[in-house]
């Protein structure tokens, strides 16, 4: 019996799967180069989940979430947008879902966007603000902690200081004391030793009475 020859998997659907994940590639690489340099600043665009500030800047249409991804085709953009980007098309949601690690980059920079836009209503410029004023307030919080400890530090040392001062005093008088009772003995001790001398010499003179 013949084994029947495994159908190989058309030429035309192979095209079509490597032309929908360079698709994927490309939109990622316009993206990242808005998460890098900024989100166009357009009169039309809407950014309606990102909370706005008195500049009232609108960005450029970006996708928001993975559905959004999928079916971002720059037609949502402005025309002057449309016109400066690559031709990019509409992709089927089981492209990413055959592809974990492509799909977790559009995660990854789909959540870049959301902060990037942030930081340019808070700021008006294509910079981090946000991340600038965590990191400056991270400072001044560190600096404070860094104080507060020197502070608790120096306290410490102080304490110790005149901890050692008292026991450095402590010995010094029991030193003192040492010394005073170590001189009361002494004069004691020689004292004795005269009376003991006048009482020898009492003796000898009685000792010869006593045999007569």
């Amino acid at each position: 019996m013949k084994k029947t020859a495994r159908r190989s998997e058309p030429k035309v659907a192979e095209f079509n799967k490597q032309r929908a994940i360079g698709n994927i590639h490309c939109k990622l690489r316009i993206l990242n180069g808005w998460v890098e340099n900024g989100i166009p600043v357009t009169q039309s665009g809407t950014c309606d989940d990102i909370p706005r500030t008195s500049a009232q800047i609108s960005l450029e249409y970006f996708p928001k979430s993975v559905r959004q991804f999928n079916a971002w085709d720059a037609s949502q953009n402005s025309n002057e947008i449309q016109a400066a980007l690559p031709t990019i098309c509409r992709n089927a949601n089981d492209t990413l879902r055959k592809h974990a690690h492509l799909r977790s980059e559009v995660v990854q920079t789909i959540e870049s966007l959301r902060l990037r836009a942030a930081d340019q209503f808070e700021g008006t410029k294509p910079l981090r603000i946000g991340k600038l004023r965590a990191a400056l307030k991270l400072e001044v919080h560190l600096r404070t902690l860094l104080e507060h400890e020197l502070i608790a530090i120096r306290r410490d040392l102080k304490a110790e200081k005149q901890a050692h001062n008292n026991v450095v005093q402590k010995v010094e008088n029991q030193s003192k004391e040492f010394k005073e009772y170590i001189g009361r003995l002494t004069n004691d001790n020689e004292r004795l030793s005269e009376e003991n001398s006048v009482l020898i010499r009492k003796l000898t003179k009685i000792a010869p009475l006593r045999k007569a």
